[in-house]
Parts: C-alpha cells; sequence; structure tokens
C-alpha cells in the first residue's frame, strides 16, 4: 500500500520534471547532419539523410515533398529500406524510408512503429522494442545506429 507521504513525493517529483524532451525533438533542425536515429513520436513517415545507407533504394519518378518539423517543405529523392542495429546487436529493417538528404536528424516514426504492431517502451534513457510479446531490440534513447 502507497503511504500518503510517498504520492506526496511522487507529484513532487512529477510536478519538477523539466520539458527537456519538447526541446530535444526539435532538435531534428540542428545545423549539424548525425548517422545517428531519433526515435519521434511526432513523425508520419521514417526519414533518413544519407543515400548509401539503404539497402534497397527507388529514385522518384515523380518529385514528392515532406513536410518538416520547422513548418518547411523538402524534396524526397527516392524510398527504400533501411536496417538499423540496437545495441542489443538486433536488427530492425525499415520499410518505405524517405531520401531527404536536407534533413539534419534521422528520423524513425514511433507511430509507424505502433501501427505495424510494435510495442515502445521508454525506459530511463533505453527504448525496447518488442512485437508480439517477443523482444525485437533495445538502444540507447533517442539514437540507434547502422
Amino acid at each position: 500500500m502507497v503511504e500518503k507521504d510517498e504520492v506526496r513525493e511522487l507529484v513532487a517529483m512529477v510536478s519538477n520534471i523539466q520539458i527537456g524532451m519538447i526541446t530535444e525533438l526539435n532538435m531534428a533542425t540542428n545545423i549539424v547532419k548525425t548517422s545517428d536515429w531519433w526515435l519521434d513520436s511526432g513523425a508520419t513517415v521514417h526519414v533518413c539523410n544519407n543515400k548509401a545507407w539503404f539497402k534497397t533504394y527507388e529514385e522518384l519518378k515523380k518529385p514528392e515533398e515532406v513536410l518538416m518539423g520547422n513548418h518547411n517543405s523538402t524534396k524526397v529523392l527516392g524510398k527504400g529500406t533501411i536496417e538499423l542495429y540496437f545495441t542489443s546487436g538486433q536488427k530492425l529493417s525499415l520499410l518505405n524510408v524517405f531520401h531527404v538528404p536536407e534533413i539534419r536528424k534521422n528520423l524513425v516514426s514511433a507511430s509507424l512503429l505502433s501501427k505495424k504492431g510494435f510495442k515502445i517502451v521508454l525506459e530511463f534513457d533505453k527504448v525496447i522494442v518488442t512485437k508480439s510479446e517477443m523482444f525485437v531490440g533495445k538502444g540507447l534513447f533517442l539514437c540507434w545506429h547502422i
């Protein structure tokens, strides 16, 4: 049973939480390109800035654009498959990833993973991904590596 003092302490901890997550998400428009992959709960597509990382790739015949977090549009040059490796050594293939050279951070869409049946748990500095109760992989929160 939870004591009243424990509840007050928990409420005090929650009310003192800084809103650093919001500013971190806005760093997708950072000046320096990165090879890290960022889990983005607001992204509607997976996005990669480096064509060399695609395992399969198809250039777009008809131009497409994607709206970025800073409300500017940029060109999508192609689409394909990317393989991400978790720090646990497991691999996750992302399908239909947009190739957008102008994006600074590579984005994994949390909502797309969720729609495909993946469960994403954020715990301290780790992200744990499962599907149908089976472990898929884990990595440091907000970045995976190719």
